[in-house]
């Protein structure tokens, strides 16, 4: 399947992976000082995405507080596109980062979203 988005990680910022049958990967740290930036073009192909199945991994091993408003706005578009059927949210995490399952529980109450829970090796 065709890759609408790719973005390499570096130091600061996690690997991004969009493709047209709804996968979307982040996967690294997310300790960027302008966030909402780096996320954007993610979120302006979400709103676009006609996928009716999107399949969202967040596998994040560090984040600073102000990169987790625009995490949480990706779900938003993800919930706010109509074309959007259904969507599995993958939540992984190191079973040693109580705050990261914390943040996890916490955008299942605020945005009614169901994620699945997974430990990685």
């Amino acid at each position: 399947m065709k890759t609408i988005i790719s973005i390499e990680a570096t130091p600061v910022s996690p690997e991004i992976i969009a493709k047209e049958d709804g996968s979307i990967t982040i996967i690294g740290k997310s300790i960027m000082t302008d966030p909402s930036f780096f996320y954007q073009p993610l979120q302006q192909q979400i709103v676009k995405l006609s996928s009716q199945i999107v399949v969202f991994e967040l596998i994040l091993e560090h984040v600073l507080e102000n990169n987790i408003l625009p995490l949480l706005s990706l779900i938003k578009a993800i919930k706010s596109n109509p074309l959007i059927e259904e969507v599995k949210y993958y939540w992984i995490y190191d079973p040693n980062d109580e705050n990261w399952y914390d943040l996890g529980k916490h955008f299942e109450s605020v945005l009614g979203i169901t994620c699945d829970f997974v430990v990685f090796a």
